[in-house]
């Protein structure tokens, strides 16, 4: 991470997934959320399809989330357009 320009890092969701229920994927994310925070660097959680998921990846200072509560993959037309950006807002 040094040798590298890093602006983000993104937490798999293998872990966001397990965070919850699972001792040891909780202490790994933690201690990527530390590492990023110390280094300044901004956080990406992936997988977040519970609003509990989401409030514990909040509370740990997670800056942004993906995720299909958000919303499934769409194409980038379909991205781009009124009816899905105003769906957003």
């Amino acid at each position: 991470i040094q040798q590298f320009a890093v602006d983000f890092l993104k937490i798999d969701k293998s872990f966001t997934h397990k965070y919850i229920k699972d001792d040891i994927s909780r202490a790994i994310v933690n201690c990527i959320i530390g590492l990023a925070h110390k280094l300044n660097i901004k956080l990406i959680a992936e997988g977040i399809e519970t609003e509990r998921q989401a409030m514990e990846m909040t509370k740990q200072g997670v800056h942004y989330q993906q995720g299909y509560l958000y919303s499934f993959p769409v194409s980038e037309e379909h991205f781009m357009s009124e009816k899905f950006i105003s769906r957003l807002t």
